[in-house]
C-alpha cells in the first residue's frame, strides 16, 4: 500500500512528526511505501532532506493559503496513493485531502489522526473555528485513530470508525533496556525531565521549580536536568537564578534525537508531573515511551493514558497529584529501583506492532 502522511510544524514544535516518522518507518519495514508531506521549514529540510529512513519527503511553502494549495497539488500529483493520513483537523492538514477526494475525485481513503484533543490547545479566540474544523473532519474522514483511550471513546460517540492506536517504542530504543544502569553518583539523585517549555506544559515545570525547597528541607541532594526549549525558557532561567536554584536545576535546551537516549539513560530518575486536566486526560504523552525505553525509574501521576502505558512497567512510582511531599518520597523510592524489563513489554508496544494494527484497521475501511 502507499501512504501519504500530512503534517505541519517541526520536530521541536509538536509530536505529530514523531508519529509520522515512527508509524511511517514501521510501515516501510513491512513493505509499504510512505511519503510525508510537510512545510518547508529549514529545520525540516536540514533534518530529513528528501529521503529519510526510506521515507520520501515532499515540501510545500508554509505561508498561509500557499500551504493548503501546495499540499492539494502534491496530493493530486502523487500517483497510486491508497491512504492519506492527516495529523489533525487543521485547515492546512485535512482540507487539502478532503478537496482532493471530494472535488477532484482522487481515489483515496482519509485517516484522521488525533494524538491529543486539539480544541484544548488552541487560543480562546480560535476555539470556535477549530471546533467547526473538527466537526467537518470527523464527519468526512473515512477512519479516525486516537492516541489515547479516553479520546477514542469521545470521538466514537459521533463516528463509528474510531480506533485506539497509542504511540510506541522505537525498535532501536528497545535494545537499550538491556544496558546496565548508570546508578547514582554518591548521594546526589539526578532527575531528568524532557519537555517543551511552552504554556500548555507550564504546570509541569512550575511543579519541579516549587519542589526544590522541599528537597532542601529534607536534605535530599538532587539535580534536575531539563531537556527542552521554547518561549518560556528565558523566563524560567531568570526565575531559577532569582531564587538561587542554579545548582539544582539545569536547562540543557532542545535535545536532538541522537542525544535523547544518552540524556535520559544517564539519569537516576525520570520525572513528569501532570494534573487531571482535560488536556492531560485526552492525550498520549510520547515522552513516557522515551522514558520507559531506558528502563530507568519513572516518577509520575497515575492519570489518563499514563496509567495505561505504565501498567506493566515495574520501575515506576506514582505520587499524589499536586502533592510535593509525595513527589519527594516517590523520587527517593524510585532511585532505589532497578527491576529488569520483560522484552514482551517493549515488543507488544513497539511501533512495528502499532503498524501491524494500523494495517488491520485501514484494510477494513
Amino acid at each position: 500500500m502507499k501512504f501519504l502522511f500530512i503534517n505541519t510544524g517541526t520536530k521541536e514544535q509538536n509530536a505529530g512528526i514523531v508519529r509520522c516518522l515512527s508509524l511511517g518507518g514501521s510501515l516501510v519495514s513491512l513493505g509499504h511505501e510512505v511519503i510525508i508531506l510537510i512545510t518547508n521549514n529549514n529545520e525540516n529540510k536540514n533534518t530529513y532532506g528528501y529521503l529519510y529512513n526510506n521515507i520520501r519527503f515532499v515540501y510545500v511553502n508554509k505561508l498561509r493559503g500557499l500551504e493548503q494549495l501546495g499540499k492539494l497539488v502534491a496530493i493530486l500529483r502523487t500517483k497510486d496513493v491508497d491512504i492519506v493520513h492527516c495529523m489533525g483537523a487543521g485547515s492546512s492538514i485535512f482540507f487539502p485531502a478532503l478537496i482532493a477526494r471530494d472535488w477532484f475525485r482522487k481515489k483515496i481513503k482519509i485517516v484522521l489522526d488525533f494524538e491529543d484533543k486539539q480544541l484544548l490547545l488552541v487560543p480562546e479566540n480560535r476555539k470556535k473555528i477549530q471546533g467547526w474544523l473538527e466537526k467537518i473532519a470527523i464527519k468526512k474522514s473515512d477512519q479516525i485513530i486516537c492516541a489515547s483511550r479516553l479520546l477514542t471513546i469521545e470521538y466514537a460517540k459521533s463516528k463509528k470508525n474510531v480506533d485506539y492506536l497509542p504511540f510506541g517504542f522505537d525498535e532501536n530504543q528497545i535494545n537499550c533496556s538491556k544496558r546496565k544502569r548508570v546508578g547514582m553518583a554518591g548521594k546526589k539523585i539526578r532527575m531528568g525531565y524532557l519537555g517543551s517549555l511552552i504554556d500548555p506544559y507550564k504546570e509541569q515545570m512550575d511543579f519541579l521549580v516549587n519542589s526544590i525547597p522541599h528537597f532542601r528541607k529534607r536534605e535530599v541532594d538532587i539535580q534536575i536536568e531539563v531537556g527542552g526549549s521554547g518561549p518560556l525558557k528565558n523566563k524560567y532561567i531568570e526565575e531559577v537564578t532569582k531564587l538561587g536554584y542554579q545548582s539544582e536545576l539545569k536547562f540543557l535546551g532542545f535535545i536532538p534525537d541522537k542525544k535523547i537516549e544518552e540524556f535520559l539513560g544517564g539519569m537516576d530518575v525520570l520525572v513528569m508531573s501532570i494534573n487531571k486536566t482535560p488536556m492531560n486526560l485526552y492525550r498520549c504523552p510520547h515522552k513516557i515511551f522515551l522514558y520507559a525505553a531506558t528502563s530507568r525509574p519513572i516518577v509520575t501521576n497515575n492519570i489518563g493514558e499514563v496509567g495505561n502505558l505504565l501498567k506493566d512497567y515495574p520501575n515506576k512510582v506514582f505520587f499524589i497529584e499536586g502533592c510535593i511531599e509525595s513527589f519527594v518520597n516517590a523520587v527517593r523510592e524510585a532511585a532505589k529501583l532497578d527491576h529488569p524489563i520483560d522484552n514482551d513489554y517493549y515488543r507488544m508496544n513497539s511501533w512495528r506492532r502499532r503498524a501491524e494494527q494500523y494495517i488491520e484497521i485501514v484494510n477494513l475501511i
